[in-house]
């Protein structure tokens, strides 16, 4: 079923017709919004040099593999959240996070540096990507016990 909902979508954007209200796929009960992946496509685009008007093409198929990418990683979290022999604590993400923001404060240089970068404190920034970590270590762990 969720499969076939996916499919609809990715046709639709293939076809050229606008999704409803920015929804471009519902995985589970997360939403894909048209807005969080055109952010991605952008950044990704600005990083490699892919000009909307200048390659269409080269732009269009980026924000094609973003979605896929996205719609591809939230099937995957679906299935490791309901996996009953996948956890991951509180304790998992805070540390792994707090690496993640020890790394960032070495290239940025300061602690101070960082937030002036993030635009906000580093208890903000550990806030803000709790879960955007708890569901990257679920999605790990996932395909490494499925797929090694």
């Amino acid at each position: 079923m969720i499969l076939l909902f996916l499919s609809f979508f990715v046709f639709l954007l293939g076809q050229g017709a606008s999704p409803v209200d920015g929804v471009l796929a519902i995985v589970d009960t997360e939403v894909v919004l048209r807005s969080n992946i055109e952010e991605q496509v952008f950044v990704l685009a600005k990083q490699k040099n892919i000009s909307p008007q200048k390659t269409p093409f080269a732009f269009e198929e980026l924000y094609k593999k973003i979605l896929e990418e996205q719609i591809e990683r939230l099937v995957v979290l679906s299935f490791a959240k309901k996996d009953t022999f996948i956890t991951v604590s509180n304790n998992e993400v805070s540390k792994t996070l707090q690496e993640r923001i020890n790394a960032f404060i070495e290239v940025f240089g300061s602690e101070k540096a960082l937030e002036d970068t993030m635009k906000m404190s580093v208890s903000q920034i550990k806030k803000e990507y709790f879960n955007i970590v708890e569901e990257e270590l679920y999605v790990e762990k996932f395909r490494f016990q499925n797929f090694n």
